[in-house]
């Protein structure tokens, strides 16, 4: 799992994030996303990151990973934490057009990717 210092170096720039793992010679995509505005107007990879591992949340890659698995949030996290599922993301800086920007970026990243939880 990425480590919390690791993320707070990272965060303030604008982020298109993505959970997957490998299968085979390849990887299996399972969730793509992008970093939203943080309390103070400010760009948050770390707390964005944060919301998909807490077990109350429905709509983030745990959420999803437990209904699908038909497990609460709490043993889908638990069994997670025992998973391969690796995080990349691409950075940006903010420009006047920044949201148009990473709205395309995550678009493309989910038509090219196709993750598994990731709503269309």
């Amino acid at each position: 799992m990425v480590t919390r210092d690791v993320l707070e170096r990272a965060a303030r720039l604008c982020r298109v994030y993505h959970f997957y793992e490998k299968s085979g010679k390849g990887i299996r995509s399972l969730y793509v996303g992008k970093a939203g505005v943080g309390k103070g107007g400010n760009w948050d990879l770390y707390q964005r990151l944060k919301q998909h591992f807490q077990p109350s949340q429905e709509n983030t890659y745990l959420g999803k990973f437990a209904k699908s698995e038909s497990l609460s949030g709490e043993k889908a996290l638990e069994f997670l934490k025992g998973s391969q599922v690796k995080l990349q993301w691409v950075s940006f800086k903010p420009t006047n057009n920044f949201e148009k920007k990473l709205m395309s970026i995550e678009c493309f990243s989910k038509a090219v990717l196709n993750p598994k939880y990731t709503d269309e």
